[in-house]
């Protein structure tokens, strides 16, 4: 038996898992009635926008099914490229919540079931990073956006970690951004979970997501502080603006590791 496994004590917090596993599904089946008739008649000139907005409007909800408590400190940017570092499927949710943006995703995260769904909802590009080539028409897709004004976080690291520390940040999407000179603004998300380790119980990094979801689900409360900084001008060359990205990213986080 995992670790995970062991986590699960109670009835109750098998009993509140399973009622917020209904309570995910009703609220992602209203949003996507809520899509139908508000998001996908409108025309291709706005509709990035409107989809950024959507996702806006349905993670709050997600987050007080959860019980998810969430602080921000800065200001939140309404358009430019967002670099955050990477700790659970838990941050899609809780950026969304703080912006309107789209996000740069896996490729993989397109063929989950429902959650696969409101990422092509939202707007998500998606990004084959076992294909060489595939990011040339990410970053196509990635300029598209940003022309729109829409907010895009990109998650660098490539990965999720436990969040002991930031992972090296990978300078290949950063072309865009260099190219149209948009504003750049680094995030650093934060959680904290009573009774728990955030870095095993809320963070996700390898191993199978379904027993760590259902953990996730059955705790009583999460606490999330997201930290935003200044927009930046992104400089003439990528590799240094991921380097001083990183950096970025790091200094905002408020401890070394997630506990």
């Amino acid at each position: 038996m995992s670790s995970t496994d062991e986590r699960f004590h109670t009835p109750i917090d098998t009993l509140r898992a399973l009622c917020r596993i209904v309570g995910f599904l009703s609220i992602v089946t209203m949003g996507w009635i809520d899509y139908a008739f508000r998001v996908a008649s409108v025309g291709p000139a706005h509709r990035r926008r409107e989809q950024a907005a959507w996702l806006h409007r349905w993670s709050p909800r997600i987050l007080r099914l959860l019980s998810v408590s969430l602080e921000v400190h800065g200001v939140p940017p309404e358009s430019g490229l967002v670099v955050s570092n990477h700790l659970s499927y838990l941050d899609i949710y809780v950026l969304s919540s703080v912006l309107r943006c789209s996000f740069v995703a896996k490729s993989e995260i397109a063929e989950w079931p429902v959650f696969g769904t409101c990422a092509r909802f939202c707007g998500t590009v998606f990004v084959d990073r076992a294909r060489r080539g595939a990011v040339a028409g990410v970053a196509d897709q990635m300029r598209e956006v940003l022309a729109d004004d829409v907010a895009m976080v990109l998650f660098p690291e490539g990965t999720s970690s436990e969040g002991a520390d930031v992972l090296p940040f990978k300078p290949a999407l950063f072309a865009p951004i260099v190219e149209l000179n948009r504003p750049v603004t680094a995030m650093a998300i934060d959680y904290e979970l009573p009774g728990g380790s955030a870095s095993k119980e809320v963070c996700w990094g390898l191993g199978p997501i379904a027993p760590h979801a259902f953990n996730l689900l059955s705790k009583r409360m999460i606490r999330a502080r997201v930290f935003i900084g200044a927009p930046q001008p992104p400089g003439k060359d990528r590799k240094e603006l991921a380097r001083a990205l990183h950096a970025a990213v790091v200094a905002l986080r408020p401890r070394a590791v997630v506990v």
